[in-house]
């Protein structure tokens, strides 16, 4: 039971880290659009697509897969894939927001 807890803990830390899942800061032009900064770079407004990026460093895009139970984590192809709870959410479907999981400054991460 004890072993159940610290995962629950730790995917709960996971999906903590934001809807948005790119880390970074959050900036508002005022044209009412969201920018999503990493390491300087600041990535267009995913259009409300809530899937995560681990950020795992890359050179080209093919460095880069979607995986996760709802396809929904943008991580390195050299990384262990991530666990995630078997939910479905809207703003996963990255076909509908029209997002790919792919390098971005360098980094792993959801692009238009």
């Amino acid at each position: 039971m004890r072993k159940l807890a610290v995962f629950s803990v730790l995917i709960a830390a996971v999906l903590a880290a934001g809807c948005v899942g790119q880390q970074g800061a959050a900036e508002t032009s005022g044209k009412n659009t969201t920018s999503v900064t990493i390491n300087a770079t600041v990535l267009p407004d995913l259009g409300g697509f809530c899937g995560t990026s681990m950020r795992a460093v890359c050179s080209s895009d093919s460095d880069c897969v979607a995986g996760g139970c709802s396809n929904h984590v943008c991580y390195g192809k050299n990384e262990p894939p991530s666990a995630t709870t078997c939910e479905w959410r809207d703003c996963y479907d990255a076909q509908k927001y029209s997002v790919s999981c792919g390098c971005v400054a360098q980094k792993c991460a959801w692009k238009k």
